[in-house]
């Protein structure tokens, strides 16, 4: 294996994949966090989260986050946490509008970056 030193980011969830498509998916703070530890583990330095509701659609809530957050510090892990502020293209990151159309919500996108991240990224799609 190469000395260079490389920084590994790791997306247990991503912003768009559901657990129907994969039952293996972390989506809720426990599962979420367990998968960062055991990432973190093998090497990972960079955790970027999407957090979901309960129903495993996406949301940015500051409260989720911080759950998400405390689950992984408690474990002792000191890994960067990236909190999206994408989350994907349901659940509350998009508001319909007339005509069978959605919208980006904005305002609901921002929210995870009040959740102690030490990063987060501003998605724009």
């Amino acid at each position: 294996m190469s000395k260079r030193k490389v920084i590994v980011t790791i997306a247990p969830t991503g912003g768009m994949a559901h657990k129907s498509q994969n039952p293996h998916l972390p989506t809720q703070p426990a599962e979420i966090a367990a998968d960062v530890l055991r990432c973190w583990n093998a090497g990972a330095s960079v955790a970027a989260i999407h957090a979901r509701r309960p129903d495993d659609g996406a949301t940015c809530d500051a409260g989720v986050y911080r759950e998400i957050n405390s689950r992984i510090r408690a474990g002792g892990c000191d890994i960067v946490l990236n909190n999206s502020t994408g989350g994907g293209v349901h659940g509350d990151m998009v508001k319909p509008l007339a005509g069978d159309r959605w919208e980006i919500a904005w305002e609901e996108r921002i929210k995870g970056m009040d959740a102690g991240a030490e990063m987060c990224t501003l998605d724009a799609t």
